[in-house]
Order: structure tokens, then sequence, then C-alpha cells
């Protein structure tokens, strides 16, 4: 199995903050009731849960669950707030999984919010098969019925869908234009990161056996301001959005 590359602490910490997906809890709150087997408790997974703060909100709004974060900075999963209901686990993802498959605990809905893009290994083949080794450990962890809920920012490309997704992990895993990456913008600058275009998701779901029953559209990329518009023209966007997708194991819903 390749390595995920991991982000120095340093680096995790451009990711504390307490907006993370936090505005996605209302739309999933409402496709998860109206997806999910009505019962008196759902169990939760929140992938890379960084400082539990999406984790929380979802306890709070469905008081009927409890939740599981992973998370493989130590930093990060010590900034988590402790409850009777919460779980924290430091730990690769992978690795966790591949255990927890042998046991009988299995979730209900397994979140992956802006976490898959960050499933990078040395090149980028490398990188789409841990993105979809993470796609398979999900599905063995999920309980019958269960969900899988994704949320990406999609870059669609305007002459290839993919070309951006190409140029983005090319810039962004160089340790020579790291200055020039971190410099736009690249937080990931030097590790690498890879998005891909939403017909590419799609595609990857439907190699696992994962199909979408439902969608949720945050919002477009404008690429308002002259450094956004570089991008858009650098990198071959035809279009920008930030999506949710809810997903099922075929012939099991």
């Amino acid at each position: 199995m390749a390595e995920v590359i991991k982000l120095s602490e340093e680096r995790v910490e451009s990711f504390d903050h307490d907006s993370t997906a936090i505005h996605a809890v209302a739309p999933v709150v409402e496709a998860i009731r109206g997806i999910v087997p009505a019962q008196k408790h759902l169990t939760l997974l929140d992938v890379g849960g960084g400082n539990g703060t999406f984790l929380d909100t979802m306890l709070q709004a469905m008081s009927e669950t409890s939740g599981t974060l992973i998370e493989m900075s130590q930093a990060m999963a010590e900034k988590n707030s402790r409850s009777d209901r919460k779980t924290i686990v430091c730990a690769n993802f992978l690795d966790w999984a591949a255990k927890t498959a042998q046991g009988s605990k299995r979730f209900d809905v397994i979140f992956f919010n802006f976490v898959l893009h960050h499933f990078v290994g040395k090149h980028r083949d490398e990188s789409i098969r841990l993105q979809s080794q993470a796609l398979e450990a999900a599905k063995s962890v999920l309980a019958d019925g269960g969900l899988i809920v994704v949320y990406e920012i999609h870059y669609n490309g305007l002459f290839h869908d993919e070309l951006p997704s190409k140029l983005i992990h090319a810039l962004s895993s160089s340790n020579v234009l790291a200055p020039l990456t971190k410099l736009m913008g690249a937080n990931t600058a030097g590790y690498g990161v890879c998005f891909h275009s939403e017909s590419y998701w799609r595609g990857l779901f439907g190699q696992f056996g994962l199909r979408v029953v439902d969608e949720h559209l945050i919002e477009k990329g404008s690429f308002a301001g002259i450094k956004p518009h570089i991008h858009k023209i650098v990198l071959n966007i035809a279009t920008m959005n930030y999506k949710i997708h809810f997903l099922q194991v075929e012939g099991l819903s």
C-alpha cells in the first residue's frame, strides 16, 4: 500500500478554524434523515475531521447520534472537544479501517469533508490509488443501507476535464515551485493535492459500486479578483464548484 504523504504539523495549523464544512451541516442533516433508514441511534464517522467542529455541530443537530473522528495529526486531534457521544482517534484512516473491518463495528454515515483530495502519494497515480483505497475502506466499515458523504471542490477543465487536476497536482507537489505556489495561496505547496473534475469523481465512485443517491451544490466558483482569474487561465479551469455527494452501495439501499 502506498504511503499517504502527511502534512507537517506547522502546515496543518492552517486548517485549524471553525468554519470547515459547518455550512454543510443543514443540507447534510436533511439528506441523512431522508435517506438513511429511521432508527433510534445513528453512528457517524468523520474521516480527517481536524479540530472536530463539523462533527460537534452534527452531534448537536442530531441528538440521536454518536460519532467517531479519525485524524492523523496529533495536534489537531488534541484540539477536539470531548463528550460522551464522541470518540477521537489519532490514526491513519486506511490502517484504522483495515483493523476495524475485522470486527463488528459499522457506521451509518461516513464523512469525507474536503479530505479525499488530501489522500496524496509521491505521484498522481499513487494519489488516485490512495483515494480509491479510502473509498474501499469506507465501504468496509459502512453499515447496510448506510451513507458515504463526499464534499469536494470540483475543477472542471476547459479543454479536458482532468487537465486542471493534473496541473494543480504537478504544481503543488513540486518542491522547486513550492515558494511560488505557497505565495499563490496553496497551503499544500511542496506536498501536493489531488483534486478532480466532477465527472472523474462520479466515475471513481461507480468503479467501487457507489451510486450517487443525492447531491447538494453549495456554491459555484466566481473567480472574482485578479489572482483567482489568473488561476482560472493558467490552470485551464472552465468551471469550479463546491458540491456534496451522498453515496450508497449499489443494491444495498
